[in-house]
């Protein structure tokens, strides 16, 4: 009679078995086993219109330059009109930010920082953004 018993890692989704892979690839290379360091990794290509999962009234388009890329985001958010720009640099599929807020009415501080990855079919950018001791989600898609 066989037994199987299934081990927490296979009962991931494939984003969070994703996400372990990029954890070990940062690790010292004595501990990171297979995984492919960040800055080994393949750049993804971003440039282009995207669409903000949380805000999709809003236009969003990506310029990239190497591992650098400018996201800005404008339009109106609940009778608010947006200026934004989001400096962001990669290492792989990783991503850091700065965000700049230019809006006329500010709603938010002026800045902040992001970091997140971008996924491995470089479809969907995920990134966890800290401004004025607030933290939220920024999850972007490509448009068709």
């Amino acid at each position: 009679m066989a037994v199987l018993v299934q081990s927490a890692c296979s009962s991931l989704s494939p984003e969070a078995r994703e996400s372990l892979q990029d954890l070990r690839g940062a690790l010292p290379k004595p501990l990171r086993g297979d995984a492919v360091p960040l800055e080994e990794q393949p750049l993804p290509v971003l440039g282009g219109q995207w669409e903000d999962k949380n805000f999709p009234m809003l236009s969003l388009k990506l310029a990239q330059s190497a591992n650098k890329v400018t996201i800005n985001r404008e339009g109106n958010r609940y009778e608010i009109q947006v200026v934004e720009r989001i400096n962001a640099t990669l290492t792989g599929r990783s991503i850091k930010a700065k965000y700049i807020n230019n809006s006329p009415n500010q709603i938010r501080p002026t800045s902040g920082s992001c970091s997140g990855s971008v996924s491995k079919d470089s479809q969907t950018i995920r990134m966890t953004c800290n401004y004025g001791g607030e933290t939220f989600p920024l999850i972007f898609n490509k448009s068709g």
